[in-house]
């Protein structure tokens, strides 16, 4: 008897350790939950205040993170481990963002390491990984890092902001990259790969959100490598899936601008272009894709040689301000290209220059002074190009002055080193690379420039030294890089 009462009695209190232990974790979970809003609240609070960020800001707000992984401990909790990965992975940001790279890279490994079985947290760090690699030159590492995390993440459209959300179109780029770069077999041999992965999803999730965009994905797949055809087949499923689902009603203004510019530019079925553009007009009328429809219908005029009918559309796309800044001046584009078609230059260089003047911190108001030089270029008047460079100079130097925080100022100062390459004034040109390279936010963006001012300070300015100079900074910039040793032969090339 006196046996039984004793196993009765460690019996309870196993079931009262055991209680107290889930306490523990529900106490923990509610502490580490409770950090994470308060510093992801804060995060928000960043983003979105108008005035600047300094970097004690960002030191503060890391802090927090800190305080969220140092809360959780080694809590074994999924849900607490689940809110350690993230807080890990939002200080690896803030990291990044403060141009602490070592500290950025170690935080990346501790990621890799400490959640390498969870697929969503190792998912994130596998992808930063990759942006980190190809940043730096190493191209096929990053490669291999994003088929990784296509491998491991499941697509989650939903998830805005996570690599849940961008990996459906992960594929895709990567096909993109090989065909570009590749060339077309070798864009093939990934497009099997792309179309299997994308129809996978389709097949396993027919009616979410994810089967429809993997789909349309797909017809892009087949757009790309020329079977218009097909990718016209697809759509137009699609299509036919959203008229008889209201939730994805919104998806047809896309699918019937996709289906126009196919239909009118793809297979030169012009009139079936025109009444997919009718129906988007008639079922949606405001939509966002009024203005870039409006401009294919004037394309499509202009290309029926219905050039008075091209021209008012064109025309009353410019002249709409309700429009985009960047389909107005594309329509001015329009307007000049289609005068000089007709041999009215002089129209035409009135609406290029309509276009820079009224849209200056656009890419098509940006490309229409260089344009006006390509007019000359193809009439062989030298004359003419160089007084339409030497305008074209003048201008993005103007803009320049007048705008030098806007967010085309990179896209500015490539057009100016471009303006002045074609001057063959090479002093400038390096003196453009530099400032570029200076300002350029992208590491990968500033490599690419590095490298391009080092040519031409050995190749036009003959300067061995400051070229290797240039190489000696991309070294100190990128040293982990895996092309060092390419460069070192370049700079020991060189003399230096």
């Amino acid at each position: 008897m006196r046996a039984n009462r004793l196993l009765v009695v460690l019996a309870l209190a196993a079931v009262t350790a055991a209680g107290c232990a889930r306490v523990g974790e529900v106490g923990t979970r509610f502490r580490v939950e409770r950090e994470y809003w308060r510093a992801r609240r804060a995060l928000s609070d960043l983003e979105t205040r108008k005035t600047p960020v300094s970097r004690e800001d960002l030191e503060k707000l890391r802090g927090m993170f800190l305080k969220v992984m140092a809360t959780g401990g080694a809590a074994t909790d999924p849900a607490v481990r689940q809110v350690r990965g993230a807080s890990l992975l939002r200080d690896y940001d803030l990291l990044v963002s403060m141009r602490r790279g070592d500290e950025a890279a170690a935080a990346l490994d501790r990621i890799l390491t400490e959640f390498a079985t969870d697929d969503l947290v190792a998912g994130e760090g596998l992808y930063r990984r990759s942006q980190r690699m190809m940043a730096a030159g190493d191209t096929a590492g990053g490669m291999l890092d994003l088929r990784e995390v296509i491998r491991r993440v499941p697509p989650q459209l939903a998830a805005a902001g996570s690599v849940q959300a961008q990996v459906l179109g992960l594929p895709y780029d990567i096909f993109q990259y090989r065909l570009r770069r590749e060339g077309r077999l070798a864009g093939t041999e990934e497009a099997q790969g792309a179309l299997s992965y994308y129809y996978g999803i389709a097949a396993r999730a027919p009616r979410s959100a994810e089967g429809f965009k993997a789909r349309l994905i797909a017809a892009n797949v087949f757009g790309e490598l020329g079977n218009t055809t097909v990718a016209l087949s697809v759509l137009d499923s699609l299509q036919q899936e959203c008229r008889r689902s209201p939730e994805l009603g919104l998806q047809r203004q896309d699918l019937l601008y996709r289906l126009a510019r196919l239909n009118g530019f793809g297979l030169g079925e012009v009139e079936r272009s025109h009444r997919y553009l009718d129906e988007l007009a008639r079922d949606f009328p405001k939509s966002e894709a009024r203005g870039p429809a409006q401009l294919m219908r004037g394309e499509l005029f202009a290309r029926q040689k219905r050039n008075q009918e091209a021209s008012r559309v064109f025309k009353a796309v410019a002249e709409d301000a309700s429009l985009k800044e960047q389909t107005r001046a594309a329509a001015w584009l329009e307007m000049a290209q289609l005068a000089d078609a007709q041999n009215n230059w002089e129209d035409a260089e009135r609406c290029f220059r309509e276009a820079t003047a009224n849209f200056p911190l656009t890419s098509e108001g940006l490309a229409a002074p260089l344009m006006v030089a390509g007019h000359y270029h193809n009439a062989k008047d030298a004359a003419g190009v160089k007084k339409a460079l030497l305008a074209a100079r003048k201008t993005y130097e103007s803009i320049l002055q007048r705008y030098p925080d806007a967010p085309v100022n990179l896209q500015v100062r490539q057009r100016l080193a471009e303006t002045c390459a074609r001057l063959e004034d090479w002093p400038a040109v390096a003196a453009a690379f530099g400032q570029m390279a200076e300002r350029a936010q992208d590491p990968g963006t500033a490599l690419m420039l590095m490298g391009r001012l080092a040519q031409v300070q050995e190749k036009k300015l003959n300067d061995r030294k400051a070229a290797a100079d240039t190489y000696r900074r991309i070294l100190a910039k990128f040293p982990k890089a895996s092309f060092r040793a390419q460069v070192e032969a370049e700079i020991r090339r060189l003399g230096g």
